[in-house]
This record gives structure tokens, sequence and C-alpha cells, in this order.
């Protein structure tokens, strides 16, 4: 199966605020990250910029950041799709899903919060493995595991590293980069790679998902796969 398409692109950004800047996107960036560099709230760059989930940033584009970050997120903020040369991280608000007991005992994680029925289990959350074999099985646990730890990264490196304790060498991927590494199937099993234009994660079973890069602070988060429409699935 082919990647979906893109989204349309972003808009160019407004002029920054009298004591705000501009900040040029360069392969790499994301909006979380941009943000976060900033200190700056994503929602209120998201704002600030006229983006929206349709939109697309690209390598030379400029992204005005308020001062101080000044519109606060109500909800789980909602990254921006993103080309494959510069991934951005996304999560959207849903209806709440069950929270699961979870399967053995781990280190107190740090206590992060989420918004109120946002759908989205945090790494200090309870999270119920699913059932897994073989090298699905090896990158499931490796995602629950850096969800666990409360591992604050960028999402093509949650994959990476699931990919590595499977035994496999990788680099520094793209989301796109990830359908080297399997074959591409109709419907995910646990431990599937799931794959957007803009993100990637690692199927948990039962409609759930664990990413990184999330809320524009990078965060580990268990959320459901519906967040990310269109996404493509490949079978290592």
């Amino acid at each position: 199966m082919a990647a979906p398409a893109a989204p349309a692109a972003a808009p160019a950004a407004p002029a920054a605020a009298a004591t705000g800047t501009t900040h040029t996107v360069v392969p790499g960036d994301t909006l979380g990250a941009i943000s976060a560099s900033y200190g700056a709230d994503l929602t209120a760059v998201l704002a600030a910029n006229g983006l929206s989930l349709a939109s697309i940033i690209f390598p030379g584009d400029s992204i005005a950041i308020p001062a101080g970050g000044a519109v606060q997120a109500q909800t789980v903020s909602v990254p921006v799709a993103v080309a494959p040369a510069a991934p951005v991280e996304q999560a959207a608000v849903v209806a709440p899903a069950p929270v699961v007991q979870p399967a053995a005992a781990v280190a107190p994680a740090p206590a992060v919060s989420a918004a109120p029925d946002s759908g989205v289990y945090l790494a200090s959350a309870a999270v119920t493995p699913a059932a897994a074999r073989g090298v699905g099985g090896t990158l499931l646990a490796s995602a629950q595991a850096q969800l666990a730890a409360g591992a604050v990264q960028d999402c093509t490196v949650l994959v990476e590293n699931a990919l590595r304790a499977a035994g496999i060498a990788v680099g520094d991927l793209g989301p796109s980069q990830f359908f080297q590494y399997g074959s591409t199937v109709a419907t995910p099993a646990p431990g599937d790679i799931v794959i957007t234009g803009g993100h990637v994660a690692i199927y948990a079973g039962g409609g759930q998902v664990i990413s990184s890069g999330m809320n524009g602070s990078n965060l580990t988060m268990q959320h459901p796969l519906s967040d990310l429409a269109g996404a493509s699935f490949v079978r290592v």
C-alpha cells in the first residue's frame, strides 16, 4: 500500500509579534521541537501561524514564534502533518478510551498531566501489553518499555529503538523511510509499524498505538489509532 497523500501545504507565517521572533524551518524540524526550543506553547505557535491539521511545513518556511506562547492549550495539543523531509509529531483530541491494567510493575514514571477525557495515556498511566510474537513482539515490548520509562524523544527515535531491540541496525530515519523494513499490510497487528506522512508509531493492539514526540513536549504516550488518519501499516 502506498503512503497516504500529504495534505495541503501550510500558509506563509504572519509577521512575529513585536516581542516575538521568527524561525526558519530546516530539514528535520518539527513544530513540537521548534515550539519547545523557544519555550513557546505548540498551540500558540499553531494559532500564530494560521496552521491546522491539514497544514504541512517545509524547509525554508518561516514560523512566527509568539512572545511567551500566550495561547494556552485546553486539550492535548494537535500537531501539524509534515512532509517526509521534516516530520512533525501528531496527536488529536478524541473520545475517551478505557484505561487497562499494567502487565507488570515498573519503576514510577514522571507524572505528566493530560487534558481530561482526552483518550491519551501518558507514561504514568496503566497500559496492558497486547499479545504479539516474534519480531512484532519485540518491537511492541520495546515501545512499552519506553512508554513505562516516560521517554521524551521524537517519534522516529521510539521506532528506531524498537528495531534495534529486534537486532535490526537503523540510522536516523524519517517516517516514510520505515516502509523499507517490512511488508505493507491492510490490517494492523500488535507490533506493526504505523506510518503517516509526518509521524510513525507502534501498534499496541485494541485500536491503540504507542507514540513519542507528542503534545509539543516530545512525550511518549499510548493513544487511539484513529488519531493517525490515513495511516499505513508495515509488518517487520
